[in-house]
Order: C-alpha cells, then structure tokens, then sequence
C-alpha cells in the first residue's frame, strides 16, 4: 500500500472518530431527525396572493397556534418540534407562548411593515418563537427569520 492512500485512509478515520465526539450523556437527549422541508416559497407566495392588507394578516393570526417545524439556517435541514409549544394570539392584542403548559411568555402584539409588503410581530415581551417575517397561508403560519440567520418556524392553525 502506498503512503499517499495509507495517509487518505487516516485522514477519514480521524474525520469519522472526531465527528462521533458528541456530547449523548444527558439522561433525555433525542437526536433530531430531520424530516420533510418546510415549503417556505409556496406558503410565502400564497400569503402574498391572498393577504395584503395588515387588517387581514392581524384578523388571520388570531387563534391558536401548534409549533410542528424548524428549519435550522447553518445546515439547511427541517426538523419535527421538539416541544410543544402553542402561541395564543387575541384579538385584543394580547398574545401568550405555551412551552409544554407552561406559559414562557406573554404580552401584547401587534404587526409592523419592515418594507414593501413584509410584516413582522412586534411583542412586548420577546419570545423565541415569534421572530420573523410573518406568512400566512391557510392553517399554517411561517415565521420567517432566515434572512438574518435565524430559524424558520412553522405552526398549525388550532381552532
């Protein structure tokens, strides 16, 4: 065997036990799987052709929302919430963030325009969850923050 592949074959064997060095001690880690892409373009492009207005945006975000997906910016991949986490937005402006039951945050909301034709939640309370670009198509809210290397999370419409 030559030097040079003999070098490659301990080049990769290092890559692979350096990449196995991951932290698995703790007594409730799950790894995540990654699952489906969230099909930001199409909600996106749906949003705009049927929510133009602020006034209907605020009336849609209304309800109960379920956290279903996060799209992580550094390795592009979508995965399955790994917590449940219900957003309660009133129309009162009064939101709430449920992480497992229990309240992590609440507050009051509204929408402000970041430039032509794009919303985002304004809170009192800042919260995890609710940072990004808002789109809105159906029962599904996308909380867009890829733009500025943030996640991109997806919620189901509740009631």
């Amino acid at each position: 065997m030559n030097k040079t592949l003999q070098y490659a074959i301990l080049l990769c064997l290092t890559i692979i036990s350096l990449s196995s060095c991951v932290n698995r001690n703790a007594d409730n880690y799950v790894e995540p799987v990654a699952v489906t892409p969230i099909e930001a373009q199409r909600i996106a492009d749906c949003h705009y052709n049927n929510n133009p207005y602020p006034t209907q945006i605020t009336a849609l975000l209304e309800g109960q929302w379920l956290w279903t997906k996060q799209r992580d910016p550094y390795t592009g991949l979508t995965y399955l919430s790994d917590k449940q986490v219900i957003i309660k937005f009133n129309d009162a402006n009064v939101f709430s963030v449920m992480e497992n039951t229990v309240i992590v945050a609440q507050g009051t909301w509204t929408i402000t325009s970041i430039g032509s034709d794009s919303w985002r939640l304004e809170t009192s309370t800042p919260s995890e969850y609710l940072l990004g670009d808002i789109f809105i198509c159906g029962d599904e809210l996308l909380l867009s923050d890829i733009a500025r290397d943030g996640f991109d999370n997806l919620y189901e419409k509740r009631n």
